[in-house]
């Protein structure tokens, strides 16, 4: 058998022997094929570091890990939930970036949330509780859930909570991902699938190929056959794959941080970036931007989150704080 990085900090999938390779392309935008073209940067929220109000929090340890903020997500309105919990909160800003409310939470170990239908959030502590917490937007609680069982032997093998239609998983070892969460956030049957999810019967999959590039690839949930797949050759070294995942039109977007060391001084870096490509159903090419902001200092769990239309948004740390930076696609 052979591993293959998947997805989320780096991913890593389980493949088997003898897959049927149907397609087989080298990224490189254009090609012939209709063109997304970026827009953006464009900076929706700017909080300065703090403790209340509109601001967020950072912890900068003596030993072990500085953080802040963990996570974020985005209603579908443009509001941003950002998790703060270094402050002990969740903290609601408006599109235009105005503060809207601030809700408390109960430990500062959540490192993962996601919005959910009517009002609901849930949050992940893969290392203290081991749990995911399922709340109000107000702050009440719901329900708590137990993350370690079948297929997610170890809360901290958990490498990214993936919100579904059908409820919610979490991705253990970058290998799997397990349903602890059906649809109305009541616990479930522990589901343990192969991969990312792409349609009803494909998984989507992608892997560092140890030479600087990675390669992306669809194949059958069931035969585990290769159904489309693509070479993404960045000019730089693919250090990770941050992301991968899709959108309501079944475009892949793909997130990858690059990084050169110095050919004379090792220990420094030359260049540092984080490309975000978009692809089309059978895995071309049709979209691109870049980003200067990587992760440095600060800790975080999510730095990059997918809307279902496609448009992408990126929190970033500074000195000054943090920011919630936007691309959209045209058309």
């Amino acid at each position: 058998m052979r591993r293959a990085v998947m997805i989320a900090g780096i991913g890593v999938a389980v493949l088997g022997a003898g897959l049927v390779a149907l397609t087989h392309r080298t990224s490189a935008q254009g090609q012939g094929h209709s063109a997304a073209v970026p827009v953006g940067p464009e900076v929706v929220l700017h909080a300065a570091w703090g403790a209340l109000g509109a601001t967020v929090g950072r912890f900068d340890a003596q030993e072990g890990a500085s953080e802040g903020p963990m996570s974020f997500a985005v209603y579908p309105d443009g509001e941003l939930l950002v998790l703060d919990q270094v402050n002990f909160r969740l903290v609601r800003f408006g599109s235009s970036g105005t503060l809207l409310a601030e809700t408390p939470i109960p430990a500062n170990t959540f490192q993962e949330l996601e919005i959910r239908d009517g009002g609901l959030v849930v949050l992940l502590d893969r290392l203290a509780r081991r749990s995911l917490y399922v709340m109000t937007e107000s702050g009440s609680p719901i329900r708590e859930v137990g993350i370690e069982g079948t297929g997610i032997p170890e809360g901290g093998g958990v490498t990214a909570m993936l919100a579904q239609d059908d409820g919610i998983w979490l991705e253990f070892d970058h290998t799997s991902r397990v349903q602890l969460l059906d649809a109305g956030l009541q616990p479930s049957a522990r589901r343990e699938v192969r991969g990312r999810p792409y349609g009803p019967s494909a998984q989507l999959l992608a892997e560092l190929d140890h030479q600087g590039g990675a390669r992306v690839w669809l194949e059958d949930a069931t035969s585990g056959n290769v159904l489309e797949r693509t070479q993404v050759n960045a000019g730089h070294r693919i250090d990770r794959i941050i992301w991968l995942g899709t959108d309501q039109d079944g475009n892949v977007h793909g997130q990858f941080h690059l990084m050169d060391e110095d050919p004379i001084d090792p220990t420094q870096i030359s260049f540092e970036q984080v490309l975000g490509l978009r692809f089309d159903s059978t895995l071309r090419e049709i979209g691109r931007f870049t980003s200067p902001y990587v992760i440095r200092d600060l800790e975080q769990f999510r730095e990059l989150r997918v809307m279902p239309d496609g448009t992408t948004y990126q929190m970033v740390f500074e000195d000054g704080g943090m920011s919630i930076l936007r691309w959209r696609w045209t058309p």
